[in-house]
């Protein structure tokens, strides 16, 4: 056999997956894609060095299953969560956030499932939250659910920012409404301009930290789940027509990594 020869111009793939047009023809599972593509599987999450095949494995998946969604994570707004003042000023606090941030992915991934389920330009047009309204208001025990999707039904279809943002800004006015404080004088407070001892202000700064507390805990994470519930056994029900919501290279910088970090140990994937 003769020597290889690399010739001037020859194409031999990409360095990253993202961008190699040949990547689905030469793509080889190791017994990784088959776990990944269960559905039923609880592992779900891709760790590896740069160069391992975490982006490679995600295109395939793409390629292979016809309901996946990939959200990026500029989408999901992890750089606005990492800057965001009142997220800030909750932690300096002490505050438990695990069930915000289970509150605001189950919220984001309830609507990216439903887009892939009815599509997306249906879901625009309207009449999908409707039908799902008649649909739970038949039953007694989805009540919850039910005031959940009346709650969110006009911006529900946004943006992932903007969705991001309602939940957020949610926590803010009940915040300020719990501590009778101005909304100018409370977004001061959480930006650091004045102090709990202000004479704005004058609350004690443990009782801030039980009302927020008691604002986060308030959170609709009943109805969130009751939505779960009955989209697993109302909507999702074959195991043969499986979706998925992607995203990779999550860790981007040192606030992400720590917000990351806190959504994984708020078990918010599998919660």
């Amino acid at each position: 056999m003769g020597k290889f020869v690399f010739r001037r111009n020859l194409d031999i793939g990409s360095l990253e997956a993202e961008t190699d047009a040949r990547l689905i023809e030469a793509f080889t599972d190791k017994g990784d894609f088959e776990v990944l593509q269960d559905t039923q599987n609880a592992k779900c999450i891709l760790i590896g060095r740069t160069g391992s095949g975490k982006s490679a494995l995600l295109r395939y998946l793409e390629d292979q299953e016809e309901h996946v969604n990939r959200i990026n994570p500029e989408a999901m707004s992890l750089r606005y969560l990492s800057n965001s003042d009142i997220i800030r000023y909750l932690k300096s606090l002490g505050t438990n956030l695990d069930l915000f941030y289970k509150v605001l992915w189950k919220h984001v991934f309830i609507i990216e499932f439903l887009k892939m389920h009815f599509g997306e330009e249906a879901c625009k047009e309207g009449g999908v939250l409707e039908s799902l309204v008649e649909k739970f208001f038949l039953s007694r025990k989805k009540k919850e659910a039910l005031a959940y999707l009346r709650e969110y039904r006009n911006d529900f279809w946004e943006k992932t920012e903007i969705r991001v943002r309602t939940v957020e800004d949610q926590i803010k006015q009940k915040l300020t409404t719990e501590l009778g404080l101005a909304p100018a004088v409370f977004k001061d407070l959480i930006s650091g301009k004045i102090g709990s001892d202000d004479e704005k202000v004058r609350i004690e700064k443990n009782e801030i930290a039980n009302k927020a507390q008691k604002v986060i805990s308030e959170l609709q994470a009943d109805a969130i789940y009751s939505v779960v519930d009955i989209l697993k056994e109302d909507i999702f029900k074959s195991r043969h027509r499986r979706y998925y919501i992607i995203s990779g290279g999550l860790i981007h910088g040192a606030s992400s990594i720590m917000l990351v970090n806190d959504e994984l140990n708020a078990d918010v994937v599998h919660g």
